[in-house]
């Protein structure tokens, strides 16, 4: 009898806090069979460094106590062999292969720079490390929730007109209507030149049809029209968290097969978002999944 196939699944950093609390639905016994279901080899759980960054982030929160504790659940959970490339790297990366050959680059992160962080989070349990020295890692994050936060501002600039355009010729258009509109194509070209000119001329070449089938750039460009139809056309503005929230469904997209999510409101944004083998659950949802 064949064997299942192993569910890679892309666990966003507020999974592991509910299960250290056992909050969020969550219980006692999903753990066991969480950690079940990877001894059994039916499941990989994958990361970035964002779970990290947001981990240790809660250092300088009001409770400190429980970064230590969480840092241990992720280093027991983590399949270190597929640890994902951070958000902008991996876009990055994706679009120059892309614009290359025609297809997205791997996305995990090669070993020496995997295991230096696993290291790092190890000596910091054993009190090794202090804090302070990991604090770069968390400046990190800061910044990249500011540039991100920079460029949705600048897409939702570019595409206001269009919006407005479609306001004014009749009922307000659905979210799968925006999104088959001119507008996919204007953040994909936008995303293209962020990264230079002769890679944007170069995926142009390869068309826009294929250039937003590679998945980090579906997500990201999906995601994206989906956190401006929700400000512009839903009214409703996203807390100010989901910036750094978002950043965890490109990685998600390139690498897994599932991202599993407590945030509602994320995987209202994300579910709409049609991808071709990917899917967005409770961590409830996968266990059931795997039952």
């Amino acid at each position: 009898m064949a064997q299942p196939c192993r569910r890679l699944a892309y666990f966003d950093t507020n999974i592991f806090d509910n299960l250290l609390k056992n909050t969020g639905g969550v219980i006692e016994s999903d753990e066991v069979r969480l950690r079940a279901a990877i001894e059994a080899d039916r499941l990989s759980v994958l990361l970035s460094i964002l779970n990290i960054q947001e981990t240790l982030g809660a250092h300088h929160s009001r409770r400190p106590d429980l970064v230590l504790p969480q840092l241990q659940l992720i280093l027991n959970l983590t399949d270190w062999d597929r640890f994902v490339k951070p958000c902008d790297v991996l876009i990055t990366d994706d679009i120059k292969h892309f614009s290359w050959n025609g297809e997205p680059d791997q996305p995990f992160i090669r070993e020496p720079p995997s295991n230096q962080l696993r290291s790092a989070l190890q000596e910091l349990q054993l009190g090794r490390r202090n804090f302070d020295e990991l604090d770069d890692l968390i400046k990190e994050d800061r910044r990249q929730k500011e540039g991100f936060l920079q460029a949705v501002e600048e897409v939702q600039e570019e595409t206001r007109a269009q919006i407005q355009d479609l306001k004014e010729r009749g009922p307000i258009p659905t979210f799968q209507e925006y999104l088959t509109s001119q507008a996919a194509e204007i953040v994909a070209r936008d995303l293209a030149q962020h990264i230079g000119p002769e890679v944007s001329r170069l995926c142009e070449q390869r068309g826009l049809a294929a250039f937003l089938r590679v998945p980090s750039v579906r997500i990201t460009v999906g995601l994206t029209l989906s956190f401006i139809y929700r400000t512009d056309l839903e009214g409703k503005r996203p807390k100010i968290g989901a910036s750094r929230d978002l950043q965890h469904a490109p990685p998600a997209a390139a690498a897994a097969d599932t991202f599993v999510t407590h945030d509602t409101e994320l995987a209202y944004l994300l579910r709409r978002v049609p991808t071709s083998g990917f899917q967005v659950l409770s961590l409830r949802e996968l266990l059931q999944d795997l039952a």
